[in-house]
């Protein structure tokens, strides 16, 4: 029984003994201040990519208003021409192709035309889109705040407040114009095309070749006769005034000429 006391005594004294220890080491969390050097800061201003891509290259053709049709038909309903300048040898194109066809599109060109001086550029404006959306959220949040702050406002302070919330509703709409223009460079590529006619004279018999050179040659006569004709026509009315003009000063000249040989002789 004595035994058993002491046992008890003994545990009651330990465990006020750790409980002193353990209240005197603990320290709340709430001054808990963490290592600066230790700290792990999450990056979470990395921007989301936006990418504009350009193709140039030129297309060497057999027939010019045809290749222009199959490469309208490559195009998706939403895809357009920017621009569409031809004449009989040349063609040029300035194709809006969605970013995510682009490659299928290039693929579809390698197949069926002679394709050089091909470049494929991107510029990636990520950066600027995103100190774009900044500027936005910052504006909205600033009229916001003057939203709340117009309802108890005095008369002269409405009356900064409406100019300010003008000035910011302007500033937002250039923002978001300029947003919607990066959007729709990046959801469509700029495709610039030079069509160039292929030579076909080689491909041609001997016989029509000569036809073909004969007619040209032939062509090329008229043209100098039109041009020949064309030309008189224009010296005409001068030839009309000045012409006569001129053979009546011949003619004084040549008859006071006349008349001092005849004095000399007489003399």
């Amino acid at each position: 029984m004595k035994k058993n006391k002491l046992m008890m005594m003994v545990v009651l004294v330990l465990s006020v003994f750790l409980l002193a220890s353990c209240s005197a080491e603990y320290e709340p969390v709430d001054n808990y201040e963490p290592d600066q050097d230790s700290t792990v800061l999450l990056d979470l201003t990395t921007p989301t990519r936006k990418i504009i891509y350009q193709v140039e290259a030129t297309l060497y053709v057999d027939d010019i208003d045809q290749s222009i049709e199959d490469i309208r038909d490559l195009l998706e309903g939403d895809e357009w021409f920017d621009l569409e300048n031809k004449s009989d040898r040349y063609g040029d194109l300035i194709v809006r192709v969605k970013t995510e066809n682009l490659d299928d599109f290039i693929a579809s060109l390698n197949s069926n035309y002679q394709v050089s001086n091909f470049t494929k550029s991107a510029t990636d404006i990520s950066l600027e889109y995103q100190t774009t959306e900044h500027k936005i959220e910052s504006y909205e949040a600033e009229r916001a705040q003057l939203v709340i702050l117009y309802e108890g406002a005095s008369l002269s302070d409405m009356i900064t407040i409406n100019t300010r919330i003008a000035q910011i509703d302007l500033e937002l709409g250039e923002l978001q114009g300029t947003l919607n223009q990066f959007d729709s460079l990046v959801e469509y590529s700029k495709v610039t095309l030079s069509l160039r006619q292929n030579t076909v004279a080689s491909k041609l018999p001997f016989g029509s070749r000569i036809v073909d050179g004969f007619i040209n040659g032939f062509n090329g006569l008229i043209g100098f006769f039109d041009i020949l004709i064309i030309a008189l026509a224009n010296l005409l009315p001068f030839a009309i005034v000045f012409v006569p003009a001129g053979y009546g000063a011949y003619r004084l000249h040549k008859h006071i000429h006349q008349k001092n040989l005849a004095k000399i002789n007489k003399k």
